[in-house]
């Protein structure tokens, strides 16, 4: 994640504390559609995701649970969408988005267009994060006029939600250097709101200008907003005293610098907020002290920096980096699956054996005393039959259990060579830049022959799996049927679009074509029913 722009992640948060309120207590004409102490109880955790999100999640995962035991469906969807804002406070993006397309199936399955106007807006921010900002746009735009058409039952929920899609399409523009756009976004969010005051729209006017060096433009609208905060906003103080500093820091007025910069350091620390700035907080701390000459300060200060960067953003994390290992869910699906071929062959065994004891018995019957060497004849034959049938049970048993484990070794190779590959294009890119594009095209075309190779094992393994797939769905195309087959394997997201050398928005989107082409209930798991194939 050393890509994601600091900047850009503070759109959830400043979004989410100026306006969610305002969004979520406009729905209580919709209690009527659902139980209202439990809406009452979601809604309450809603409005407190940014200074209390611990409580927060713990609300929101029970309310899911009770939402989807009395098939709540509205309640269910707001769940799904506060748990991805708390996803995106702690950093987890790639769990956001898993969550956001099972709402947005719930939501267009439901015709709930209020919460499929967040849910687009929401996609719009995740996206933004991963500077993705031609995708971004689209989903703002598509949620801006599904906002804009639709009939509210009045206009300060309809003016409410264009305000949020202004004002995340004005941090996109500003991180784009499109100054005058984000400005434009950002008055028109001031004449939407029923307010007269609006301290973050006026906070990222005030960035607007100290990024364009209109100093005294920035200082009245972050000190102001500054002030703001210091009352109404605890947590946001630590990204607005940020501001003040840079602030400072251009008017040369080193101490103050280091007085907001502190301030900044301080609450974050105690408050456990923003987490993503305190490496940025603490590098400024250290150019500040590095500047007065007061280099051992400077000295902790950077390495308290590169400490946090690293714990944050390395590529080890386990929440946003699950890529480089199979995960024990895998591991735990291959012992189930076979348990479930063992328990298959004892069922056959055993209707083998029922069979040929009713056999026996009509014979018996038939021929009585005289039949006697032909009875003990057939018994022999049985015998042999059933141990040669056993010797072949147990012959196949071995045989897909080794398979099981080559396809599981070769999946760890294959994660391995890829990771072990980027490193070396990386190292290669820097070193030899006019090397790196010519193996960079070979080293894509050989991780094409990798994926025919493990598909063909694959079919070894699993080789009824394609023609009950095909038979059952016959418009599943066939690169939807090599999703399908990781899918199988309990492969995630990310690992996904590392095996088949795409990126994590194409897995996220086939996914949910292939859940609306299946058909699937939204309380129904799509790895599941894959996996029962």
């Amino acid at each position: 994640m050393n890509n994601i722009s600091h900047l850009q992640k503070l759109t959830f948060f400043i979004l989410l504390a100026v306006l969610c309120s305002n969004s979520y207590s406009q729905e209580t004409k919709e209690l009527t559609s659902s139980d209202s102490s439990l809406t009452v109880r979601i809604k309450k955790a809603l409005n407190e995701v940014v200074n209390n999100f611990e409580e927060s999640a713990q609300v929101l995962h029970e309310s899911l649970q009770v939402s989807i035991e009395k098939k709540d469906t509205l309640n269910i969807i707001r769940c799904f969408i506060g748990i991805t804002d708390i996803d995106r406070f702690k950093g987890n993006y790639n769990s956001a988005f898993d969550k956001l397309w099972d709402a947005l199936l719930l939501a267009e399955e439901f015709k709930d267009t209020l919460n499929t106007i967040k849910i687009h807006r929401n996609l719009g921010i995740l996206y933004s994060i991963y500077n993705k900002d031609s995708i971004a746009i689209h989903h703002l735009d598509y949620s801006s006029q599904l906002a804009k058409d639709a009939n509210f039952y009045n206009k300060v929920v309809r003016d409410g939600q264009l305000n949020q899609n202004y004002f995340n399409l004005a941090t996109i523009y500003r991180n784009k250097k499109l100054y005058s756009v984000a400005l434009n976004y950002l008055d028109s969010c001031i004449k939407t709101r029923t307010k007269t005051y609006a301290p973050y729209v006026e906070t990222e006017m005030g960035r607007i200008y100290l990024e364009t060096n209109k100093l005294d433009a920035a200082e009245s609208y972050l000190a102001k907003a500054n002030r703001y905060f210091r009352t109404n906003d605890a947590n946001y103080l630590v990204a607005s005293h940020l501001f003040m500093g840079d602030l400072k820091s251009k008017q040369n007025q080193v101490d103050s610098a280091e007085y907001y910069y502190s301030k900044s350091l301080e609450k974050l620390t105690s408050g456990n907020v923003f987490l993503e700035y305190k490496s940025e907080v603490l590098k400024k701390l250290a150019q500040l002290n590095l500047d007065k000459n007061n280099t051992r300060e400077a000295y902790e200060y950077l390495s308290q920096a590169n400490i946090a960067s690293d714990s944050l953003f390395n590529a080890t994390n386990a929440r946003n980096n699950k890529m480089f290992e199979i995960k024990n869910k895998y591991k735990e699906a291959l012992v189930e699956k076979e348990k479930l071929i063992e328990n298959q062959h004892l069922v056959i065994q055993q209707k083998n054996k029922i069979q040929s004891i009713l056999s026996i018995m009509i014979i018996l019957s038939l021929l009585l005393f005289g039949a006697g060497y032909f009875v003990y004849k057939l018994k022999d034959q049985l015998k042999k039959l059933t141990i040669q049938q056993q010797l072949e049970n147990d012959k196949n048993n071995e045989v897909l259990e080794v398979k099981s484990k080559e396809l599981t070794t070769y999946a760890l190779q294959l994660i391995d060579k890829d990771q072990a590959l980027n490193e070396l294009l990386d190292v290669i890119k820097k070193e030899a830049p006019k090397k790196h594009n010519a193996l960079n095209n070979k080293y894509n075309k050989g991780s094409n022959n990798l994926w025919e190779e493990f598909n063909m094992r694959f079919v070894k393994v699993n080789e009824n799996f394609y023609s009950k797939l095909r038979e059952k769905h016959p418009d599943i195309t066939p690169t939807e049927q090599k999703h399908c087959a990781l899918i199988k394997l309990n492969f995630d997201s990310m690992e996904m679009a590392k095996i088949l050398n795409i990126s994590v928005q194409s897995v996220h989107t086939s996914r949910y074509r292939i859940r609306k082409k299946i058909k699937l209930a939204h309380e129904e798991s799509l790895s599941n029913y894959i996996a029962s194939l």
